[in-house]
């Protein structure tokens, strides 16, 4: 099963949220209305018509803070935002437990027709509710890559696997930029969807260029800040120049030691370029659900998810901000991402297949 052993998981980092103007929010909603060529499509179940759903509350379940400054403020924020501005109340549990049922079920009960998992860490708590008849009427949906391991409820997400395919891309360009060689990623816990995330990276830079090097190493906790210190330092040891931290609240001490060794530190799951960031960024790998968040509610409003159904896989085609970027590129470096983008997009590189399974966070 894809949640066996997933904790409270990469992005969770503490940086400031970039945020949008309602404008172009809710020009992002009627955009969404219309649906996205280039994104996977949803299954053929979920393409037939359904009586559009009557959104007035939706609850959203984070496994972390809503304050952490990244991966959870960035789906809380985003989401309140849509609220605001489609008139439907947003109630966030934040810290919530990924185990407890209980957790949708409070939100089910203060109104909510649409109950929002952050991610398949959750899948234990959503079985249990899914399956209660006492709420039936609730609409459950989990943020994952992977279709639901049960018919009792839906699930949607970004294709994180491109996404690090395109990060081991980029990184390539920007060792070939510098002349160096190795690429690292100082990961937490070694479950499934971790490791693949590294195996799409590393695939990525062989893509590029296969006599380039990628390490990767575990630390067995995601907010040990000592334990990914150590690792980077490591890593740096061996040569890594381009580092990125698959962590949780242990990424600044990565990024510090990478800031400190004078290499290439790489922001995860959102757009750090462009910002004052400290330390600074030279890239960065995103797959945040923040960026896809108002195709999900536009959708839920137009009755176009189900249980039962992996509603949509938000690619790297789909224009909604998945994938990776360099902070400076090169009209070079622009160029070939655009065409790894392009073969990614359209199936031309399956990452699932070159790297042997399709689980992903």
């Amino acid at each position: 099963m894809r949640y066996q052993g997933k904790p409270s998981r990469c992005g969770r980092v503490r940086y400031q949220w970039l945020g949008v103007s309602m404008a172009a929010l809710v020009a992002v909603l009627l955009a969404a209305a219309c649906g996205s060529a280039s994104s996977s499509k949803p299954s053929a179940a979920a393409s037939k018509s359904g009586a559009a759903l009557k959104v007035t509350t939706i609850g959203y379940a984070l496994s972390g803070p809503a304050n952490d400054g990244g991966y959870y403020q960035d789906q809380a924020q985003e989401i309140k935002r849509i609220g605001q501005a489609a008139g439907i109340k947003v109630i966030v549990d934040q810290n919530a437990d990924p185990n407890s049922a209980a957790v949708f079920e409070d939100l089910a009960r203060q109104g909510a027709q649409v109950v929002i998992a952050d991610g398949s860490e959750f899948t234990p708590a959503m079985m249990s509710f899914s399956k209660n008849t006492a709420f039936n009427s609730t609409l459950p949906l989990m943020i994952s890559g992977d279709p639901p391991v049960a018919s009792t409820y839906a699930t949607a997400g970004g294709n994180e696997l491109q996404a690090h395919f395109m990060g081991g891309v980029a990184a390539g360009l920007l060792l070939q930029q510098h002349g160096r060689n190795v690429a690292c990623d100082v990961a937490g816990l070694n479950v499934t969807f971790v490791k693949n995330a590294a195996l799409a990276m590393k695939a990525g830079l062989h893509y590029f260029n296969p006599k380039y090097k990628f390490l990767s190493t575990f630390t067995g906790d995601f907010n040990n800040a000592a334990l990914a210190a150590s690792a980077s330092k490591a890593l740096i040891a061996q040569g890594c120049y381009v580092l990125y931290p698959y962590l949780g609240g242990a990424i600044p001490a990565a990024l510090n030691a990478a800031t400190k060794a004078h290499i290439l530190a790489v922001a995860t799951s959102f757009n750090r370029c462009g910002t004052s960031a400290s330390p600074p960024i030279a890239m960065s790998i995103l797959y945040n659900p923040a960026f896809y968040l108002p195709s999900v509610v536009r959708a839920l409003e137009l009755g176009q998810i189900h249980r039962g159904q992996h509603w949509r896989l938000f690619s790297v085609g789909s224009n909604v901000g998945i994938g990776a970027v360099i902070c400076h590129p090169t009209a070079h470096q622009t160029q070939v991402l655009n065409q790894v983008r392009k073969k990614l997009a359209t199936g031309a590189i399956n990452v699932p297949k070159l790297i042997g399974s399709n689980v992903q966070g």
